[in-house]
């Protein structure tokens, strides 16, 4: 039995368009890379034939990422600590792994490595099966009911407004004092949309985000501001390109403008409750949504907005999209994946909060920074030092590594401490002991 039968089944059961992308690997591209190295783990070896590039769990709220990502031929990276080589063979929506190559074999009989070498699964099958029962918790039992059916096409009213999206035509014009992007928005459509996708661009990433449109009526041109939703991944305004979208499809309408104008009906709860041995690879109910109905939430606020002053009142803030919340309570009209809420609960990060951004004290100083905990990996990543003002880089400190501090208690745990090494990392390691 192949020992990938798990998501054999599992791509089986999925129905809708897109959740899961598979790309054939030609297998003269697997032989040129090992005729380089050595014969690639067979495990990892077993998936690449079978699923190719593969592309699995399209974020419930954002379309252009997903969950986990595997990708093939390995892809060389760069030189890690100890002379070995990092190729990466794929990752999560927040973090890439690695095979390390050294001493002429791969590190670890085929071990899996995250950044700065740390050993994240004995095995690529290892850590493939976690990170797909990690991304399967992040689907409520209304939306993993709604992957498992056809997507239906497209109404005659949503027709209408794909055929409008392309005609809203956009051009950068600059940048705001305050470092929003200035763009000029002409409507050649017969509508008006209250905000159309866009592409972003910017010389270390890409990602995507939303020009507001409303009140730019059919045949008028406007200029508008758009927020840089980018700045936390150091994506310089200056430096940012926005480019079009490709043109939705029926799978595509939750990602979209189209999201707007569907029916609450659309929208209603599922009551089914689905069996516990109905949910596949072992995975867990994620029961976020109640915690935070039970304890409440803050006004949001985009990420790179939240400074010193909103964590000390609130140390723990939640990513919006993840919470089950209406339209409109989750960030900006649509929707935006860079908005958070504040939890007004225990002073407690508890195991169901995905990747909650934190604050930490700084041990050798009365300096503050924030980070966002990884549960999986005991770290914090996308760290950054804090003054009274706002959040930024490059703050004065003492002299490196600093030990940090979590300002809330991690599962019960008070004052737990995290090792950051250097400035040009922006990650600490939990200090176990």
């Amino acid at each position: 039995m192949s020992r990938y039968k798990w998501l054999e089944d599992l791509r089986a059961e999925v129905r809708q368009e897109k959740f899961f992308l598979f790309q054939a690997v030609p297998a003269a591209a697997l032989a040129e890379f090992e005729d380089n190295h050595q014969r690639l783990p067979d495990d990892y070896r077993e998936f690449i034939e079978k699923f190719g590039i593969t592309k699995l769990f399209r974020d419930p709220h954002v379309g252009e990422r997903y969950e986990v990502v595997v990708q093939a031929p390995p892809n060389y990276w760069k030189e890690q600590r100890g002379a070995a080589m990092a190729y990466a063979i794929g990752g999560t929506a927040f973090n890439r792994v690695f095979y390390l190559w050294k001493d002429g074999k791969w590190a670890g009989n085929g071990a899996v490595y995250g950044y700065s070498s740390q050993r994240l699964a004995s095995s690529f099958q290892q850590w493939i099966e976690r990170a797909c029962r990690k991304a399967r918790r992040l689907y409520s039992r209304q939306e993993w009911e709604c992957v498992k059916k056809p997507v239906p096409p497209f109404t005659e009213e949503e027709e209408r407004i794909v055929e409008a999206i392309p005609l809203f035509r956009f051009k950068q014009l600059g940048v705001t004092p305050d470092g929003k992007l200035l763009v000029e928005v002409k409507n050649d459509s017969q509508l008006e949309l209250p905000w159309i996708g866009v592409e972003v661009r910017w010389p270390r990433g890409i990602g995507a985000s939303a020009i507001p449109t409303a009140g730019i009526r059919p045949g008028t041109t406007k200029i508008v501001e758009m927020q840089n939703s980018y700045a936390e991944a150091n994506a310089p305004p200056d430096q940012i390109e926005l480019l079009e979208q490709p043109v939705p499809g029926p799978a595509d309408r939750q990602y979209s403008v189209l999201r707007v104008f569907q029916s609450k009906q659309d929208s209603k709860p599922i009551e089914t409750e689905l069996p516990a041995e109905q949910i596949p690879i072992g995975t867990e109910r994620n029961d976020l949504a109640g915690l935070v109905t039970q304890s409440g939430l803050g006004q949001w606020k985009f990420v790179h907005e939240i400074g010193l002053n909103d964590l000390l009142a609130h140390p723990i803030w939640l990513w919006s999209m993840t919470l089950g919340l209406e339209d409109g309570d989750d960030g900006p009209e649509g929707g935006d994946e860079t908005s958070m809420c504040p939890f007004l609960g225990s002073n407690n990060v508890e195991p169901e909060m995905i990747q909650p951004l934190i604050l930490l004290s700084v041990a050798e100083s009365d300096s503050y920074a924030s980070g966002l905990y990884d549960a999986e990996l005991k770290k914090v990543v996308a760290l950054r030092l804090l003054n009274q003002s706002t959040a930024h880089h490059g703050a004065s400190t003492p002299p490196w590594p600093l030990t940090l501090v979590a300002v809330p208690e991690i599962n019960g745990v008070s004052h737990l401490k995290f090792r950051w090494t250097t400035a040009e990392m922006d990650e600490a390691n939990e200090v176990r002991g």
